[in-house]
């Protein structure tokens, strides 16, 4: 099994400094801003399965 911050700090290993990061649950979004807290960085509590909605949104 995975540890859920543990594969939050690899996934940030993996991605570039200009690359905005969405934050959808509100565990997840804690992980994020745990692991690597930044301005690029968008966090969503209390709105489970919209990330994907927010990020569209931000991407325009």
């Amino acid at each position: 099994m995975i540890d859920r911050a543990q594969g939050t700090k690899y996934l940030l290993s993996k991605i570039g400094d200009d690359d905005l990061l969405i934050g959808g649950i509100g565990n997840a979004a804690g992980d994020l801003a745990a692991a690597r807290d930044r301005d690029l960085n968008f966090y969503i509590k209390n709105a489970m399965g919209s990330a994907a909605s927010f990020a569209l949104g931000l991407n325009s």
